[in-house]
């Protein structure tokens, strides 16, 4: 009988155990620093190592990668064997050029959809939208997890650096496809839906409504969190309260706040600018930002 019971309690905590880490999710996204770029003393084969030792620290459940070339993603999945990519080059939609990659932990969840989008008029080839400088992808997935059978939506992209016509028209695009995808994907009333990027712009831009009609804004939610600067610019950068003082009224944000991540239908716990010394000055011209959160288990 105590036999039984020990295995009875042992059954449960195992169980409970599981759905508890299952709960808990690590959301990062990481503008990576295109490799064919003449960073000189911040080229990527000198900062590679530091962005490997970075992510082996922090283990996100999900990585959103944005500016990732070939070669790039070629090394990460060679030191990252946990995890599995998915993402398209943003020239021709296979292998050339950027990729919005979505890297997904293989021992928290199952792959059930995935696909990717262009921003443009012409989101299913590949195209250039409104006045963008450069062609601009959107990657998504619908994810399992393994234990609990709870799904979520998460989406990785970047929003054109040149073309303000294009930024407002590419969130309100995203926005859209989003709910397109929790209809299609019969994702429910309350979906999960996780979204990582490089906005090129502060998330208080008005261009930003339609997406926060559907989600939240982990940066602002959050009841830990950390509302510094992300663009770095492999240099000095002040931080925005400093800059706030010496320049009233001047939106500072709109210039190095602008990496975000926006979700809906999670409990938010932190947000956070990644800023440690992993090896070199800079990993990478933007910092990191990570969101922790916890899913509801029913």
């Amino acid at each position: 009988m105590k036999r039984v019971l020990f295995l009875l309690v042992f059954a449960f905590v195992l169980t409970t155990g599981n759905l508890l880490a299952q709960s808990y999710l690590k959301v990062m996204s990481y503008n990576v620093r295109l490799s064919v770029a003449n960073d000189s003393l911040n080229a990527w084969p000198l900062r590679r190592g530091a962005s490997e030792r970075m992510l082996q620290l922090e283990r996100p459940a999900l990585l959103g990668l944005q500016e990732a070339c070939p070669d790039q993603v070629e090394y990460f999945d060679t030191v990252l064997p946990q995890y599995h990519r998915l993402g398209v080059g943003r020239e021709d939609g296979k292998a050339e050029g950027e990729m919005m990659a979505i890297y997904f932990d293989t021992t928290i969840f199952d792959l059930e959809d995935w696909g990717s989008f262009w921003l443009s008029e012409t989101p299913d080839v590949p195209s250039l939208g409104w006045d963008a400088a450069c062609k601009r992808t959107c990657t998504w997935a619908v994810l399992l997890l393994h234990q609990s059978g709870k799904r979520l939506l998460f989406l990785d992209t970047h929003l054109d650096h040149m073309g303000a016509v294009a930024r407002e028209q590419e969130v309100r695009q995203i926005a859209d496809s989003i709910q397109s995808l929790v209809v299609r994907q019969g994702l429910g009333e309350q979906p999960v839906v996780l979204l990582t990027a490089d906005f090129n712009t502060g998330a208080a831009n008005r261009i930003f409504k339609p997406l926060k009609a559907i989600l939240n804004e982990a940066r602002e939610n959050a009841p830990v969190s950390d509302h510094e600067y992300t663009f770095n610019g492999f240099g000095s950068v002040q931080t925005v309260a400093e800059h706030r003082q010496q320049n009233p009224g001047e939106d500072y944000e709109d210039q190095v706040v602008i990496d975000h991540i926006f979700y809906s239908n999670v409990q938010p716990l932190s947000f956070r600018v990644l800023r440690d010394d992993y090896g070199v000055p800079f990993i990478s011209d933007h910092f990191p930002v990570v969101f922790e959160a916890r899913l509801c288990i029913e």
